[in-house]
């Protein structure tokens, strides 16, 4: 999560780093590059046919050159598989011009903004990246100069793709991530992320998974004579054990302070009189980032509530992935349908049917306007 001014990828409009310029790690993690298939084309370990005989023959629509995390090898090419599914049901396209302005809240490594750069034959006019983790942002900025938006005779890098040091919320302040180094796309705020969660339940759900066929993709990657094998040979006490040490390592929680501001503040300080697209993948703030936009109103008076709604009105559509807790998905529904004028879809990957590791209801909400 995080966000950009318009200052591209060695610059920032957040107060606190006007001083200084963006923040840069405070040792510079290593990366890893691979070679990302895009437009939903069957993932193999080697992307250029496949070296398993399940997946023999799959050839990629488009092979993209990209950085992840040395730390977490294979998360680049789950995040990019995450973000053709906020598109394929095609009722974003209208907004897929070359003028688009987009706010990617929860950027990572840039996956999203990848796609949208691809889908707008690299025209967008501003896709703003909100990344408040060090070593996160460090991956995205080097995928700005490396792939995402390169300096060429006329620009310099980071023109179209402008990348953030913070992130955004209900207000401007400084709160504890919980930074996942082997899972950095679960990293979050303190105990909204893994900190949260609870270990035996989390091994047992996963065991349960493996142990049903119909899962087999979501684990085994597409192998199910892989799939068959463990399921025949390992006793489940073993897998449970094997599980339980994948978790531990998975979820290896590291504390790290981070920047928000709201996206009130920062559209105001963009002069943004629109957004496009708003995309928020924040691992359970997404509500949070949201009522940012009610930033300085009192939404006890009828005035304030009209200001939100106009402030809402300058939002064409939002993508999210919500994390349904103590009825957060019934409020934020009521928020962007009552206040923010949108028509709400509900859609749900496969692998969070049924809930994710710790039984949480995980949704793709899309939130459109009718014209």
């Amino acid at each position: 999560m995080s966000a950009d001014g318009g200052g591209g990828t060695t610059s920032n409009n957040n107060n606190d780093s006007k001083k200084g310029g963006m923040r840069r790690p405070a040792s510079v993690p290593k990366l890893r590059s691979v070679a990302l298939c895009l437009n939903g084309a069957t993932t193999t370990t080697d992307p250029h046919g496949g070296d398993d005989d399940d997946a023999a023959g799959a050839t990629p629509v488009n092979v993209t050159p990209f950085y992840e995390l040395a730390s977490a090898p294979g998360q680049a090419q789950v995040i990019v598989d995450q973000v053709a599914d906020y598109f394929a049901s095609g009722k974003l396209n209208h907004l897929l011009k070359p003028n688009v302005v987009a706010l990617d809240v929860g950027a990572n490594i840039g996956s999203f903004a990848l796609e949208l750069m691809r889908r707008t034959g690299g025209h967008a006019q501003a896709i703003y990246c909100f990344e408040p983790v060090d070593r996160t942002r460090h991956a995205l900025m080097e995928n700005v100069k490396r792939t995402l938006d390169p300096a060429t005779p006329l620009r310099a890098a980071g023109t179209i793709v402008r990348v953030q040091d913070y992130g955004l919320g209900r207000e401007t302040g400084t709160i504890t991530f919980d930074v996942r180094p082997h899972a950095p796309a679960c990293s979050g705020a303190e105990g909204l992320a893994a900190s949260a969660m609870n270990r035996d339940a989390q091994v047992a759900r996963i065991v349960d998974k493996m142990q049903d066929p119909e899962n087999d993709d979501m684990w085994a990657k597409g192998k199910p004579r892989v799939a068959s094998a463990v399921r025949a040979l390992i006793p489940t006490f073993m897998l449970k054990a094997g599980v339980g040490l994948w978790v531990d390592y998975y979820n290896k929680v590291e504390k790290e302070e981070v920047k928000l501001d709201t996206i009130a503040n920062f559209m105001q300080r963009e002069h943004l009189d629109h957004v496009d697209l708003l995309k928020v993948d924040v691992e359970g703030a997404e509500e949070d980032v949201l009522m940012g936009m009610a930033n300085g109103l009192d939404l006890e008076s009828q005035g304030g509530i009209a200001e939100l709604k106009e402030r809402w009105s300058r939002v064409g559509a939002i993508v999210m992935e919500l994390h349904d807790v103590d009825g957060r998905l019934h409020r934020v529904r009521h928020l962007l349908e009552s206040v923010g004028g949108f028509r709400v879809d509900l859609e749900q990957e496969e692998v969070f049917k049924g809930g994710d590791a710790q039984g949480v209801d995980v949704w793709n909400v899309l939130a459109t306007r009718d014209d």
